[in-house]
C-alpha cells in the first residue's frame, strides 16, 4: 500500500478512536448529570439555593462598587459622544452625562463664540479665529485644516455634519416665510427642536469657534450648552455696529432673515428682555400666549416673520415702515447691551475705526485679548487643542457657492460612518 494511503488510513483510524473516546466521554457526562438529577435531595436543593444567594450578593457588590460604576460611566460617555442614527432620525441620549465627565472624556477646549449679529463684520471675526488655528464655522463657510478627508478625525466630521444640518434647518425655518410656503406651527416647532439638538452636537465636537447664523439666533442656548459641556463659559468676541445704521442695512441686505414677530407687532418696551432674535425665547412666548388666549397656533406667521414679510404687511404706510425701522434699532440695541453685560474679552466696531482693520490685525488683537483676559488654565487648554496665532500661514478657508458647502466639506460629511446625535 502506498505510504500516502497508509498515512491516510492511519489518520482515519486515529480519528475514529478519538471520536469513540469523545462519544464515550459525552455519554459519561450525560450519565453523571442524569444521576445528579435523579439523586436530588433536600441537601442538594439547599446547596443550590446557597450558590444562588452568593451569586446575587456578588452582583449587588459589583453594582455598588464605585469602580464598577466608573467603568459603566465611561462606557456611557463613549456611546453618548458618538451616538447613533436610526432610520435617518437623530437619537436623543436617555442619560444626562455630567459636563466635567464629558470634558475629561473628549478633551474639548473652551468654545470661541462670535456673538455679533450678522451685518456687524462677523465674516472678519470668523476669519480671525481661523488665523488662531481654530476650526471655525460661519454659515456655509468653514476653515478646516487637512488636505485629505483621512486627515480629519471622526469627531470633527460629526461636528461638521451637525453644523451643515443646523444650517439646513435654519434655512427650513427661513423658507417658511415665503409666500408659497404652507408651513404649519408644528412644522416650525419641529425645525426649532432639530436646530437646538444639532447645535448641541456641534458643541460636543472639537469645532473651536462658531459665528453668526444659526448660532446667534440661539445665543443664550449656545452659551448655556457650551458652559455645561465644555466645563467653562465660552470665550465671547463681539462685533458691534451703530444701531441706526445696522437697522437700515440689515433689513435691506438680509430681507429673509427671521425675527420674533412679537417684538415688532406688540409693545416692544414689554419685550426688551425677550430678544427679537432668540428663536427659543420667541417660541416660549408663543406657547405662553397660546395658553393664555386658548387659541391654537397653526401657522409659521403665528410666531416668526422675515423682514420682507414685515415690510410687505406695512405696505405703503410710511408710519408703519418707520416703526419697523425703529423696532429693529431697539432690537439690536437690546441685544448688543445684553452681550456687553456678559463681558466679552474682545469687542470691535470696525465701521467706526479711523483706519480699516484687516483680518490679521483683528486676529492679533484678539490673541492679545486672550492672553490678557483669560486664566492660565484656559490658555493651557487652548494650546493643547492647537490654538495659536498663525499670521504668516495660509488659512484653509473653504467657502461654498450659491448657498452650498465647499466640495471638500460636502464630501467629508458624506463619508460613511459619520453619525449625528442630539440631546
Amino acid at each position: 500500500m502506498p505510504s500516502n494511503m497508509i498515512n491516510v488510513a492511519k489518520n482515519e483510524s486515529e480519528q475514529g478512536a478519538a471520536q469513540d473516546t469523545l462519544s464515550h466521554g459525552k455519554g459519561k457526562k450525560s450519565e453523571q448529570f442524569n444521576w445528579s438529577i435523579s439523586k436530588s435531595s433536600p441537601n442538594f436543593r439547599l446547596l443550590a439555593f446557597l450558590v444562588l444567594i452568593c451569586f446575587e450578593l456578588n452582583a449587588f457588590r459589583l453594582g455598588t462598587n464605585p469602580s464598577f460604576h466608573e467603568s459603566k460611566k465611561k462606557e456611557l460617555v463613549s456611546k453618548y459622544v458618538r451616538g447613533k442614527a436610526i432610520n435617518g432620525d437623530l437619537v436623543v441620549p436617555a442619560i444626562n452625562i455630567p459636563s466635567t465627565m464629558l470634558s475629561e472624556k473628549i478633551g474639548l477646549p473652551p468654545l470661541i463664540f462670535g456673538v455679533g449679529q450678522g451685518t456687524t463684520g462677523t465674516h472678519s471675526m470668523f476669519l480671525a479665529t481661523c488665523h488662531m488655528n481654530a476650526t471655525s464655522v460661519h454659515g456655509i463657510e468653514t476653515c478646516l485644516y487637512g488636505e485629505k478627508h483621512s486627515d480629519v478625525e471622526p469627531r470633527m466630521i460629526d461636528g461638521m455634519k451637525a453644523h451643515a444640518l443646523a444650517t439646513k434647518y435654519y434655512k427650513k425655518i427661513r423658507s417658511c416665510a415665503h409666500q408659497q410656503s404652507n408651513c404649519s406651527f408644528q412644522d416650525v416647532k419641529k425645525y426649532v427642536e432639530k436646530l437646538r439638538g444639532l447645535i448641541r452636537e456641534v458643541i460636543l465636537s472639537p469645532i473651536g469657534a462658531v459665528h453668526d447664523t444659526p448660532y446667534t439666533f440661539m445665543t443664550k442656548y449656545v452659551i448655556e450648552v457650551a458652559t455645561e459641556i465644555r466645563g467653562v463659559p465660552p470665550i465671547l468676541m463681539h462685533s458691534v455696529r451703530d444701531p441706526d445704521r445696522w437697522a437700515e442695512r440689515r433689513a435691506e441686505a438680509h430681507p429673509n432673515a427671521i425675527v420674533c414677530k412679537f417684538f415688532f407687532e406688540y409693545d416692544h418696551e414689554q419685550l426688551n428682555e425677550e430678544g427679537a432674535f432668540d428663536l427659543n425665547r420667541c417660541m416660549d412666548i408663543a406657547l405662553q400666549k397660546e395658553q393664555e388666549s386658548g387659541l391654537p397656533l397653526t401657522q409659521f406667521e403665528d410666531v416668526y416673520a422675515s423682514y420682507r414679510q414685515l415690510i410687505d404687511r406695512a405696505g405703503q404706510n410710511a408710519t408703519k415702515l418707520q416703526e419697523l425701522t425703529h423696532f429693529n434699532k431697539v432690537a439690536i440695541e437690546n441685544y448688543q447691551t445684553s452681550m456687553l453685560a456678559l463681558n466679552p474679552i474682545y469687542v470691535i466696531d470696525m465701521f467706526e475705526r479711523e483706519e480699516f482693520s484687516d483680518v490679521p490685525t483683528i486676529a492679533k488683537e484678539f490673541n492679545e485679548a486672550l492672553l490678557s483676559n483669560t486664566e492660565t488654565e484656559l490658555q493651557t487648554r487652548m494650546k493643547a487643542a492647537g490654538f495659536s496665532l498663525l499670521l504668516n500661514s495660509t488659512v484653509p478657508h473653504r467657502k461654498g457657492r450659491y448657498s452650498r458647502l465647499h466640495p471638500f466639506i460636502k464630501g467629508l460629511i458624506k463619508k460613511e460612518g459619520t453619525k449625528v446625535i442630539a440631546g
